[in-house]
């Protein structure tokens, strides 16, 4: 009778229904992960649509947005920057993850100079792995190994910038780059919604103060005894940090002075009013 045994050592094939069931189960399980990615990210979405009506100011709005696409993107440090159209210039107005030193040297920036204005003036994402050349040597020193500076936009125009950056990832894929082109058309509308809001508000409490500064000036004795509460009420409502009255006179040989009267300060400023530099200058 023929040994049909097989070879010691030989070890058989798995079933092919074996290797297919495998397969399926990883396509699930890549589409199940691919379920999970997108739901999160269409949450964050959501959540930025929401804070752009449940803020109750502008630096809330920025912080929130800025911790919420950082939990996205699983970054250690990112910042958004606003634009001053009149000087040409972005800042910083909120900040996360990032040393004093690092925001030194990009508080402010020339939204017109390279690389800025790829931002800024261009509308162009700018991602490190696809602009090697806009890694700069501060973001080198600080251990950044990637970055993402995405454009915030309402209405076609730029207004900010969301920047992101990583010391432990290399690169941010193509899914991720639109996830965060999304978010900063989302945030540019809640933000833009916010300054108008707040220069609404701004603007009645400028007029607010005006009136109550021409009651008091028309009702009081003498200006001096009213201007201090005027200059406050004025700082306050402009939200600057100093407003001050300066007298002019002539000295004895005919030379215009310029003197400083009253002043008042924000919180935390330094009064002046004892800097002789603001006291009988030519």
């Amino acid at each position: 009778m023929r040994n049909c045994a097989k070879p010691k050592g030989h070890l058989s094939a798995p079933p092919t229904h074996t290797i297919k069931s495998q397969a399926a189960k990883n396509r699930l399980h890549g589409h199940e992960e691919a379920v999970r990615t997108c739901t999160r990210q269409m949450n964050i979405l959501k959540r930025v649509i929401l804070l752009g009506s449940r803020a109750k100011d502008l630096d809330a709005l920025l912080s929130q947005i800025l911790e919420n696409v950082l939990e996205l993107m699983v970054c250690e440090g990112g910042d958004i920057y606003l634009v001053d159209e009149v000087n040409r210039v972005a800042e910083i107005w909120t900040a996360k993850g990032l040393s004093p030193d690092f925001l030194e040297k990009v508080n402010r920036v020339k939204m017109d100079e390279w690389p800025y204005r790829l931002v800024f003036i261009d509308k162009t994402p700018v991602l490190s792995q696809h602009f090697e050349v806009c890694v700069s040597e501060t973001c080198a020193q600080a251990g950044y190994k990637s970055f993402a500076s995405i454009p915030v936009v309402t209405e076609g125009k730029v207004i900010g910038a969301l920047n992101v950056a990583s010391r432990k990832r290399s690169a941010f894929t193509w899914e991720e780059e639109r996830l965060l082109e999304s978010i900063g058309r989302e945030a540019g509308t809640a933000i833009a919604r916010m300054l108008a809001q707040e220069g609404l508000c701004k603007r009645d409490a400028i007029l607010e103060a005006v009136s109550l500064a021409s009651e008091r000036l028309l009702r009081a004795p003498s200006w001096e005894t009213c201007i201090q509460e005027i200059l406050a009420r004025l700082g306050q409502a402009t939200r600057v940090s100093r407003v001050y009255v300066f007298e002019n006179r002539k000295a004895a040989d005919g030379t215009l002075l310029a003197d400083q009267r009253f002043e008042w300060v924000a919180k935390g400023v330094a009064s002046q009013m004892g800097n002789p530099n603001v006291h009988d200058t030519p």
